[in-house]
């Protein structure tokens, strides 16, 4: 019987022997999220977001975000879009290619909402907000479309 221990440091035992593998941690991680999802069928998409460093996923996240508020809560979406292009740059982590054409389809509602001026005003400040600042109204449940903790005007 395979068993494998994610408590401290990641370890596989089969049966009551502990299995030495000599590997990067990296695969040992990717291993123990294909035994912990061997019964789910997965994309190549979902393991890559899956170990993935947690502030690539925070930017994904903000971004998904930002672009399913974009039309219902547009500052929060300047917010929240800035926020995770700010985030990419500080972390050498572009955009993907793949989420290009959703990113730019939300700054084109964006540009239609606020115009281009207003638009670039509004993310200039919003991205000198702290990220804590932009992502705890979401922790702690205080986010409402449409209700600005800190107006952007």
């Amino acid at each position: 019987m395979l068993r494998l221990d994610l408590f401290g440091t990641l370890r596989l035992w089969r049966d009551d022997s502990p299995l030495e593998l000599a590997t990067p941690p990296k695969t040992l991680h990717l291993l123990a999220y294909l035994l912990i999802h061997r019964h789910t069928s997965l994309t190549r998409n979902q393991v890559a977001f899956a170990l993935r460093p947690d502030r690539r996923r925070i930017a994904f996240c903000l971004e998904g975000l930002g672009q399913s508020v974009s039309e219902a809560d547009p500052e929060q979406a300047v917010r929240w879009l800035s926020a995770a292009q700010a985030l990419r740059q500080e972390i050498s982590a572009p955009l993907p290619p793949s989420e290009q054409d959703l990113f730019q389809r939300a700054l084109d509602r964006l540009t239609a909402r606020f115009g281009a001026e207003t638009l670039e005003a509004l993310w200039q400040r919003a991205q000198s907000l702290p990220l804590d600042e932009v992502v705890m109204p979401l922790l702690n449940g205080t986010h409402q479309p449409g209700v600005s903790d800190h107006s952007m005007h």
